[in-house]
């Protein structure tokens, strides 16, 4: 027969368990909303840059600006990896590191000789690399939620002059890409060397005039389209990083109520049955 006392015990610990669960996921849906309204209200911004440089005509000729270059062989790449910053996010971070292995596989696969290396944004990016054995060149863990653009300026700068300087072929980042609250997306994004396929469009505005000229305005467009890509990539990792939280602690909250439950009827049946066995025994004994 299971003790009373234990059952109470354990129904007051999973009671405790569920209030910080609960808690959890309210200020996770509360962030959510934050977040992804964040990351859409940038993408405006990335719709803009588009807009200008879909006016610009022909850009063929300009494939010599630093970050538009093409190595003919590439042997170095760098990838930027953004996952999250804490953990109760399910698995999130399972996903990342399995997909990012896929990757790195299929880079292999190609190329035996190629040189991977990665740079890491918060905590489990750095924990997910280390476990993958994949070189850390530098490592961002203390970047807050809400960062702006103006404080990961050195990751902007350390990221340009490794590709600008030869030292990378080519660099992606790899991010959770929200979808949805129950959907985030393993993504990777090459963002250099920008490829002008995804700036360019057919139609060109031919009365338009650049100054200084083309060539600058282009050249400031693309390090400014880079620069997005990967704050991009961080707000989509904010807003996916809360809600595996919130479906994390809804589960969790939701398995504590169904245990309470079963503890809770079998709390009352054993009760019972010590009350009938010691009526039985009073009138065993009377008799």
């Amino acid at each position: 027969m299971a003790n009373l006392r234990a059952l109470k015990t354990q129904m007051k610990s999973i009671k405790s368990t569920a209030k910080v669960t609960k808690a959890l996921q309210m200020v996770a849906a509360t962030k959510i909303k934050r977040t992804e309204m964040r990351a859409k209200q940038f993408s405006f911004y990335n719709e803009g840059i588009n807009n200008i440089v879909n006016n610009m005509g022909d850009l063929s000729k300009f494939e010599g600006l630093a970050l538009l270059r093409k190595s003919k062989s590439v042997k170095n790449i760098l990838i930027v990896l953004i996952a999250t910053s804490r953990g109760f996010t399910g698995s999130l971070n399972s996903n990342l590191t399995l997909h990012l292995n896929n990757f790195i596989k299929d880079l292999k696969g190609k190329n035996s000789n190629i040189k991977i290396e990665g740079l890491s944004l918060y905590k489990y990016g750095l924990k997910i690399f280390n476990r993958l054995g994949i070189n850390v060149i530098s490592h961002y863990g203390d970047l807050k939620e809400g960062v702006s653009t103006y404080e990961l300026i050195p990751v902007f700068e350390e990221v340009e002059k490794k590709f600008v300087d030869s030292t990378y072929d080519e660099v992606y980042v790899f991010y959770p890409k929200f979808i949805n609250t129950l959907i985030q997306k393993p993504t990777f994004e090459r963002v250099l060397p920008v490829g002008i396929e995804k700036l360019e469009s057919k139609t060109s505005n031919s009365n338009l005039i650049f100054e200084p000229s083309k060539e600058e305005v282009l050249n400031l467009l693309v390090k400014e389209y880079f620069q997005a890509s990967i704050y991009n990539a961080l707000l989509q990792t904010n807003a996916s990083e809360f809600a595996a939280r919130f479906v994390a602690m809804k589960n969790a909250t939701d398995n504590a109520g169904k245990i309470i439950k079963k503890l809770g009827l079998l709390y009352n049946r054993v009760r019972q049955e010590k009350i009938t066995k010691e009526m039985l025994d009073v009138v065993g004994g009377s008799v």
